[in-house]
């Protein structure tokens, strides 16, 4: 009995490990030229989360960061913290996911919320030409309509395949460059380096879960205000083009 508990305990801890692991991993985005808004734009290096950042990566940051249950930061609301979906709980004064939730996109996170877990792990949002460069597949592009397949199916998921609720981040196929997600599951918001305040315009690419498959087109642009939240919003981080410093545990 003892043994089986044993066996159980180190299982259920390898699974942890794995999902914080591949949850950090981030691919060198060589620079190149991409043809955006009818004209032609160059594009430095830079490296780009592999999968979209998931509750156990955010968890490791709110506690770091100490935030308490009010999901506040330096004034600003990072959470939602009165929706059931978001996939975090708060106990024991300390934050934690939900069961069985480790490895799905956090969502339900602001503009603020993403962007200041990204401060905390040495990195920014992708910009809307550096997401949209990545999304295409860099210098490796076959200008496919969404990232990595002219076939949605293949690589997103979407309002025809999702059966209405978020997935494990990285269960589709990735685009030409090994980047998962980028087209459905979750939205990603996108850096605004002239945002002034709440009333501002933020970008989050790539559609999602919920609706139909238009919105998950590279070209698509969507977006609301940094203070928004949705269930079906999240997204990942861009580091420089050189080895960056990992933040994260266990790794």
């Amino acid at each position: 009995m003892r043994k089986d508990l044993i066996l159980t305990v180190v299982f259920l801890l390898i699974l942890h490990f794995r999902s914080v692991a591949q949850g950090s991993e981030s691919i060198r985005v060589k620079g190149g030229e991409m043809k955006q808004k009818d004209r032609m734009v160059k594009v430095k290096s830079f490296q780009l989360s592999k999968y979209e950042i998931t509750n156990s990566q955010y968890v490791q940051f709110l506690n770091d960061q100490k935030i308490g249950s009010d999901g506040q930061f330096n004034g600003l609301q990072l959470i939602n913290v009165f929706s059931e979906d978001l996939q975090l709980e708060y106990k024991n004064e300390a934050w934690d996911f939900k069961s069985g939730m480790d490895n799905y996109p956090m969502v339900m996170v602001s503009y603020y919320g993403a962007d200041e877990f990204c401060k905390w792990i040495g990195g920014k949002l992708p910009s809307e030409t550096e997401w949209t460069y990545a999304a295409k597949g860099g210098k490796k592009t076959r200008n496919y309509l969404y990232a990595g397949s002219d076939n949605l199916e293949e690589v997103g998921w979407f309002k025809g395949n999702c059966e209405g609720h978020l997935h494990e981040v990285g269960k589709k196929k990735p685009n030409e460059l090994g980047i998962f997600d980028m087209s459905g599951n979750a939205w990603e918001w996108c850096r605004n380096d002239s945002l002034k305040s709440n009333e501002g315009f933020c970008l989050h690419m790539g559609g999602s879960w919920y609706p139909g498959e238009q919105p998950s087109q590279i070209s698509a642009h969507y977006g609301n205000t940094p203070t928004h939240f949705s269930n079906s919003v999240g997204f990942r981080v861009a580091f420089p083009g050189k080895k960056r410093v990992n933040r994260l545990k266990n790794m």
